[in-house]
């Protein structure tokens, strides 16, 4: 395994919904490797097929437009009156 940390900004899907501009990064903690990644978008131009029941969907696939993928929990969607925030945890292995 290489020691270069896991970093990713642009598409993705998520559980099959197309994200625009999907922030990752893997995190070191002592010798465990984690990542993690976030989007958002406005209220007003929501991802075709975004539903907020996307935050009870559980673990939920993670496919970057190369073909990479890895899973991940959501584990925060909150609307500030304007835009929605993602937050995601990794279950696994980053999607190298």
């Amino acid at each position: 395994m290489t020691n270069e940390r896991f970093h990713y900004r642009g598409p993705a899907l998520l559980d099959g919904i197309e994200f625009p501009d999907v922030r990752l990064r893997e995190e070191r903690d002592g010798g465990l490797r984690s990542w993690e990644g976030e989007t958002s978008f406005p209220a007003s131009a929501p991802p075709s097929g975004f539903s907020p029941d996307l935050a009870h969907a559980g673990t939920v696939a993670v496919r970057l437009p190369d073909g990479r993928e890895g899973n991940a929990l959501v584990t925060n969607l909150s609307f500030d009156g304007a835009s929605w925030s993602l937050s995601l945890q990794g279950t696994g292995p980053a999607p190298r």
